[in-house]
């Protein structure tokens, strides 16, 4: 019985490592990044 409870923690212990770790690879990707040009006219000042 015990060994059996040992077991499950350990498989989700395990699975629980692949999710942070994949978590860390997909999305915490920075955006894509492209150039804004936007062209400013003064007031008058």
């Amino acid at each position: 019985m015990i060994y059996r409870l040992i077991k499950y923690l350990f498989i989700l212990a395990v699975l629980g490592a692949i999710v942070v770790a994949g978590y860390a690879m997909f999305f915490d990707l920075p955006p894509p990044s492209r150039e804004i040009i936007i062209s400013v006219t003064p007031n008058g000042t």
